[in-house]
């Protein structure tokens, strides 16, 4: 190739440099389809149906015993509870909780012996003795109990009362009401961390999160979010540096770091 005006050294260094460039582009592309190559899209999550099974009317509340041999299920409009035995997938015992009632919520302790259920109709929780279902007591709290968190020691559980704007703190020793910790406006749902240091409850009408301090009873500081929100439930990592919180408004998942508690 002969580069019209140009001496022949000029021309001859000019289609080496032009080698060299081919040659860095030609490895250039060689590499991205390594890249391409090497790299393999995840694959979509696959869910199969096993199977449904029929409980109460309006099914609401849900909680696995400690083992997960067994799921049970908060009928609201029933008044009761289906245990689901998870190997035959199947009820295989209801609980009659309160025909008139409404619940909202179920959880079992960690030891596995002890169910309790949020009646936001009688504005109680009521506790029953696993496996038998039998009752062991009925303790009075506010205004619509809904969500609910053990400590991490499992001695105290924590209720949120989402008409009265607070949570109510029982002994779950003595099934007694210890105290009540106000929160922001129409609290919803709470989630204990792992290391049970502090507990979070979300408040669908202020768009922010309340952080409680267990151990004394107290809030210690209150999240507020950039935008506005109706927060329903929540979820913490098992690390408990994150938490993922369901917004009902913009249809989408909120995460806060928990260290510095921003979004």
């Amino acid at each position: 190739m002969t580069y019209l005006g140009f001496p022949a050294q000029q021309q001859h260094e000019f289609r080496q440099l032009l080698r060299q460039w081919w040659l860095v582009a030609v490895l250039l592309l060689l590499g991205i389809g390594l890249v391409l190559a090497l790299y393999v899209a995840p694959k979509p999550l696959s869910l199969t149906l096993k199977a449904t099974i029929p409980v109460g009317l309006e099914p609401l509340g849900i909680a696995l015993s400690p083992d997960h041999s067994q799921v049970y299920v908060a009928n609201a409009q029933s008044g009761t509870v289906s245990v689901i035995d998870t190997a035959s997938q199947a009820v295989v015992h209801t609980i009659t909780v309160d025909p008139q009632g409404r619940l909202n919520s179920v959880v079992i302790s960690p030891d596995g012996a002890t169910l309790y259920v949020t009646d936001a109709k009688s504005r109680t929780v009521e506790v029953f003795r696993l496996p038998e279902g039998q009752p062991a007591a009925t303790i009075p709290v506010r205004l619509f109990p809904q969500g609910m968190a053990f400590s991490s020691d499992g001695r105290e559980l924590y209720v949120v009362n989402s008409a009265s704007n607070n949570v109510s703190v029982i002994d779950t020793t003595s099934h007694t009401l210890l105290t009540n910790i106000a929160v922001n406006e129409r609290p919803y749902a709470i989630v204990m961390a792992p290391d049970g240091q502090r507990a979070y409850v979300t408040s669908s009408q202020t768009h922010s999160i309340t952080v409680l301090d267990p151990a004394h009873h107290a809030v210690v500081e209150t999240i507020t979010l950039d935008t506005m929100s109706r927060l329903t439930n929540l979820a913490i990592s098992p690390d408990g540096k994150h938490l993922y919180i369901c917004d009902a408004i913009s249809n989408s998942i909120v995460v806060v770091d928990t260290t510095s508690n921003t979004q």
